[in-house]
């Protein structure tokens, strides 16, 4: 029998037929709803390659199987003298055939879905969304890097107050400054359509400003050169911010400049830029910098009002020192706000310094907070930060959802913003969804070059929600990325990470390696503070009080909230409950809780249920019962959501209950602790507060599960030290930043 006829017996023919038949039909189809969908046209091409390589696969199978209505069978011999019931082998080339088959209609559909969802990422980036790139520093000097920085910010602020154009906002923009990135991938993280680029070069009393409009892809749409006198710098800004909004929208009236909005002083002009620059930076040391360049600008220009507005927020966000030093800079904070909303009442700079001296001031106001940061936004829509105080103030007015909105829509204008991803991560945290917190966190390290910041706060995360070996290998990281840019960071997280452990040794090593370098007085007396209380050594936290005391005359009126908390709970930690008593209560705001300088709501509630056990403990019980009801209070959205949240907070619950006398659901919340994560085992095992109830069967149960946990963590991090020599790679970062000085 020739072959024509076997395979035409065979069938390989038919199969063949409605092989081309069907994929035929497919094609079509996909051809009709592909468009439809927004699918481009390339995932057709990946149909039609599976659709060919299938072909081979269905005539294989033609030759070797026949489709009945008894099933599969072999495709009977000429002779119809074999057994056609399928055999081992037949199973396994049919696996085979399934197999091949299955790789390719899955790769086929993977193409078309990373085609799809590229397209949709394209198509999802808004219409005229633009991202203003630092321009670059053509002249290389420090003087010219703040001016150019200064003409790219105002850029994008002028650009902000056009309704119909989304402008990134400076953090996201400027992650990119100085890197070699290219434009569609700047824009596939950013979210944008265009992108703005452009460099300065100054030359004398004359500047030169060249800036290019492109597209996504590179492509330029828009190019110019701007010669001007240098006094004419404002005018030149708000020439490329117009023509810039008038490439991407149609019939839109540029904002002129307002009276006290610019200067004709350059020099005051180029001080206002450095201050702004310290206050982006927010590196150490940058509010005395922020604070002298912006004094110099008001004294060159008494007129030229957003250094006035500078210096406000500067002074405002000053912490150090007590109630009376703090009532002095608010009253020096409002002058300065006054002058600037005189000078320029459409100041946004201003109005945000109003409404972060209504949260902060002695008489917080947080409505009017409210009002004033609504008022700021509205005047400068890319005023990131004031979005980040808006959202802080609704947070504090229970306005829970409106705080949600206005903080998304901060993160919508600048998503790589640490702070403000910062700040979004904490709310999904908060509610126990370590998950999404760190999905929020992750896009930062796209950047060339993360925030220092960035690396603290993941590993805060992951420590946060017990996973210590993910929380000391991002400490670490965080710790050589700050010695390569010459600061020290981290020491502090790493002793505790390690003494969590177990790992006493190697936290000893890193606890001396940051006495060494710390200024010793509070600095140092903190940090010794956190080990003796771990450690359960309260003869060592009284013998380091006695220490300090005796070498430091402190005027606890004097120091600033969160010190003062410190020093008192390390006094009742010691046993020195009247003194310890006497320190909290200087500081402590019954009525709120929680001070807003005090270092956090977790710090601050600690050191609450701090004061509730000293009262306990000197028999002032009617005192413990009002604050137990005041936590309580503040602690009742944990148990609306069922106890849904983070395991810090979780743990404080439990011991808020514990000290109430409720030892059953002090046990219930704490279990709920450590099934979200909860691992500070050796934080509350020595702690006085929960000694009463440690011994409980179903606390100890929960614990022998933290213990066995934290040993398994304790040996994976033992297996990553023995082969990774942290230490010694810190040591040379550190050493070469010392060679190459500031």
């Amino acid at each position: 029998m020739s072959i024509w006829h076997e395979l035409r017996r065979r069938r390989v023919f038919r199969v063949a037929g409605l092989y081309i038949v069907g994929a035929w039909l497919a094609l079509q189809v996909a051809d009709l709803f592909f468009p439809a969908w927004d699918i481009p046209d390339v995932a057709l091409q990946y149909l039609l390659v599976a659709a060919v390589i299938g072909f081979p696969i269905a005539l294989v199978f033609g030759w070797l199987y026949d489709v009945t209505p008894e099933g599969i069978t072999r495709t009977a011999p000429a002779d119809g003298s074999e057994d056609l019931s399928l055999k081992r082998v037949d199973f396994l080339v049919l696996s085979a055939l399934a197999m091949v088959a299955f790789i390719v209609i899955y790769g086929s559909v993977e193409k078309v879905r990373e085609v799809t969802t590229g397209a949709m990422i394209a198509s999802q980036k808004p219409q005229n969304s633009v991202a203003v790139l630092p321009f670059e520093n053509l002249d290389g000097v420090d003087d010219t890097e703040y001016f150019s920085d200064g003409v790219t910010e105002e850029i994008l602020h002028r650009l902000s107050t056009y309704d119909r154009i989304r402008v990134m906002g400076r953090a996201s923009s400027f992650a990119f400054k100085g890197s070699n990135t290219p434009v569609p991938d700047i824009s596939d993280v950013l979210n944008v359509r265009y992108l703005l680029q452009g460099s300065v070069r100054r030359d004398g009393d004359t500047v030169r400003v060249t800036a290019n409009l492109v597209d996504e892809s590179g492509f330029q749409i828009w190019s110019n050169v701007f010669d001007r006198k240098l006094e004419n710098i404002f005018s030149i800004q708000a020439e490329i911010a117009a023509t810039v909004a008038q490439s991407l929208v149609a019939e839109i009236v540029p904002r002129g400049n307002r009276p006290g909005t610019t200067t004709t002083s350059t020099e005051a002009y180029r001080q206002y830029l450095i201050g702004r620059a310290h206050f982006n930076k927010r590196v150490a040391g940058w509010q005395a910098g922020a604070r002298e360049a912006y004094a110099t600008a008001i004294e060159l220009d008494p007129d030229f009002a957003p250094p006035y507005a500078g210096l406000a927020i500067v002074t405002l966000l000053d912490f150090e020192g007590g109630a009376e030093q703090q009532a002095q800079r608010m009253a020096r904070a409002q002058e300065l706000i006054d002058t600037a909303l005189l000078l320029d009442p459409e100041s946004a700079d201003a109005h945000a310094a109003q409404g972060l001296l209504f949260f902060y001031g002695i008489d917080t106001n947080f409505p009017a907070a409210e009002a004033a940061l609504k008022r700021a936004i509205a005047l400068d829509p890319s005023l990131v930060f004031a979005y980040n105080w808006l959202a802080t103030t609704q947070f504090s007015l229970g306005m829970e959802d409106a705080a949600r909105r206005t903080q998304d829509r901060a993160l919508d204008i600048d998503p790589l913003h640490p702070v403000i991803t910062g700040n979004a991560s904490q709310r999904y945290s908060s509610v126990g969804d370590y998950r999404r917190a760190l999905d929020v966190l992750m896009p930062l390290m796209q950047v060339p070059e993360p925030a220092g910041n960035t690396y603290i706060a993941i590993y805060t995360l992951h420590g946060q929600f017990g996973r210590y070996v993910e929380a000391l290998e991002w400490a670490k990281r965080a710790a050589l990325v700050y010695a390569e840019r010459g600061s020290g960071c981290c020491y502090f997280h790493i002793i505790g990470l390690y003494r969590q452990l177990g790992m006493i040794e190697a936290s000893d090593y890193w606890l001396q390696r940051h006495l060494e370098r710390s200024r010793g007085g509070l600095s140092r007396l903190t940090v010794l503070g956190y080990i003796y209380k771990v450690d359960g050594r309260p003869d060592l936290t009284k013998q380091a009080l006695d220490n300090y005391f005796a070498d430091n005359d402190v005027d606890i009126a004097s120091l600033p909230v969160f010190t003062a908390q410190i020093l008192g709970a390390m006094l009742m930690h010691a046993g020195d409950w009247e003194r310890g008593i006497e320190v909290v209560e200087a500081v402590v705001d019954r009525d709120r809780l929680m001070s807003r300088t005090s270092g956090g709501s977790d710090q601050a509630l600690d050191f609450m249920l701090m004061l509730i056990y000293g009262y306990q403990q000197v028999g002032r019980d009617d005192d413990a019962d009002v604050l137990l009801q005041v936590a309580f209070e503040y602690q009742q959205p944990i148990v609306d959501r069922n106890y849904a949240s983070y395991p810090k907070a979780l743990e404080l619950l439990a011991l808020t209950h514990a000290l109430a006398g409720d030892d059953e659901r002090a046990a219930d919340v704490f279990e709920h602790a450590v099934d979200a994560g909860w691992r500070d085992y050796r934080f509350i095992i020595r702690d006085p507060r929960w000694q009463r109830i440690i011994d409980n069967p179903r606390l100890r149960s929960a614990l022998a599960y933290v213990q066995a946990d934290l040993d398994r963590q304790r040996q994976r991090v033992e297996a990553i030290d023995a082969t990774d020599d942290f230490r010694s790679r810190l040591d040379a970062l550190e050493n070469a930043a010392k060679e190459n000085g500031p």
